[in-house]
């Protein structure tokens, strides 16, 4: 074969090191993947806005039908009917969740979550976070303050996915699948609701008050 001939082929087939190329090229893909917690997160923000026939530019698409997504939003949405009288609109404005600063704004919300999974973590926990983001989202659109939507999600995407006790938890009670199971089975009972709402409305209406008037009070002293 002579050199021409040669060229064309190393310009035909892609060059490995060490027989490497198509792992590499893998992990390069899987960097830039969304974690299944950011899409769920970002699945339930859109099924929230379509049920309130709302509408933000960077979220118009559909809901994703997957079997996972669809059992966080039935679960998140019965907890937000359960705890009407804590979580909403009033709840989100008090806790200044729609502070003109967004980065004030997303550290307020990311305090909510801190005291949410301050005493461990747990499905019904989990299913509250959803809940909470959805509604705080729900409400930024409805004040045109679209900017939050990404802020917010992306806040309790990266919770989820730099806690280490939040990716133990979900790992070792299998995962998603886990959590549909426990859907399945325990959330059909009165008293598995009745646990998870006594302790979240205390998580919701005292910790997170509480961890919000201290965070008031360093980022104002940060302002002056």
């Amino acid at each position: 074969m002579n050199n021409s001939n040669k060229n064309k082929e190393a310009r035909k087939s892609p060059v490995k090191r060490n027989g490497r190329t198509d792992d590499l090229a893998k992990m390069a893909a899987s960097t830039h993947r969304p974690s299944k917690v950011r899409r769920m997160l970002n699945n339930y923000v859109v099924h929230c806005l379509e049920k309130e026939h709302l509408r933000s530019p960077s979220y118009s698409r559909c809901a994703s039908t997957d079997n996972q997504c669809v059992v966080v939003c039935r679960t998140a949405d019965e907890f937000r009917e359960r705890s009407r009288e804590t979580l909403n609109e009033k709840t989100v404005e008090e806790l200044n969740l729609l502070d003109p600063d967004v980065k004030y704004a997303s550290e307020a919300f990311g305090a909510v979550l801190q005291n949410l999974f301050c005493r461990g973590v747990k499905w019904g926990w989990i299913v509250g976070m959803f809940a909470f983001t959805g509604l705080a989202c729900e409400i930024a659109v409805k004040h045109k303050r679209h900017e939050l939507v990404g802020a917010f999600i992306d806040t309790a995407a990266r919770h989820c996915e730099t806690q280490e006790s939040f990716r133990t938890f979900v790992e070792s009670n299998g995962g998603w699948d886990g959590f549909v199971a426990f859907y399945e089975d325990q959330l059909k009972h009165e008293d598995t609701w009745h646990y998870i709402m006594g302790a979240s409305k205390s998580i919701f209406g005292v910790a997170a008050l509480m961890g919000i008037a201290a965070l008031t009070v360093n980022l104002m002293s940060a302002r002056t």
